[in-house]
């Protein structure tokens, strides 16, 4: 894979945070083996919404905080995901499935897809988003394209503990090759 576009969405509104404010969504281009462009909406104290752009190119990334604001350069290892040889660590997370299963077809961006799932950890996540909370059961779900078996799109459910067991949390990682 040399070029992806990714979307993160926190649907159950967890709290996240992202640079002193609460994360809401993200939006990715990436371009192997060292080019990223993210957009990521949040809720500011005192301002409401917001979007956050960050550049990255090698080992140089600058952000900005609305669209008329300078760039202002973000130390590398502040950024707060590590999109560099983003294919290989998709590979590897796809490796480190457990009890995977197919569940069915379904049409992703009008092309014909097996779906299937299986279970990973949050530690298995911690090369692609360093501050991930190790320790949290995780849902893949990846589609493949049933005639080239490429990867359509990829989703993460987070599964939280709650008093009756695991329930999951709909805060989601979804990866689209372009």
């Amino acid at each position: 894979m040399s070029t992806a576009k990714l979307e993160m969405i926190d649907e159950d509104e967890t709290g996240a945070k992202f640079f002193g404010t609460t994360f809401k969504s993200m939006e990715a281009d990436i371009e192997t083996p060292d080019s990223v462009r993210m957009l990521v909406s949040v809720v500011a104290p005192g301002l409401g919404f917001a979007r956050i752009e960050i550049l990255a190119v090698g080992d140089e990334a600058y952000m900005k905080f609305s669209e008329d604001a300078p760039w202002t350069p973000l130390p590398a290892d502040e950024m707060p995901f590590n999109f560099r040889s983003v294919g290989m660590t998709l590979r590897d997370i796809l490796n480190g499935v457990a009890a995977g299963s197919i569940v069915g077809r379904e049409e992703v961006d009008g092309v014909d897809t097996i779906r299937i799932d299986g279970d990973v950890t949050s530690d298995d996540m911690l090369v692609l988003i360093p501050d991930a909370d190790p320790g949290h059961p995780i849902i893949l779900s990846v589609w493949l394209g049933e005639a080239d078996h490429t990867l359509r799109q990829m989703r993460l459910q987070v599964v939280r503990r709650r008093r009756c067991g695991y329930e999951p949390s709909a805060q989601h990682f979804r990866q689209r090759p372009r």
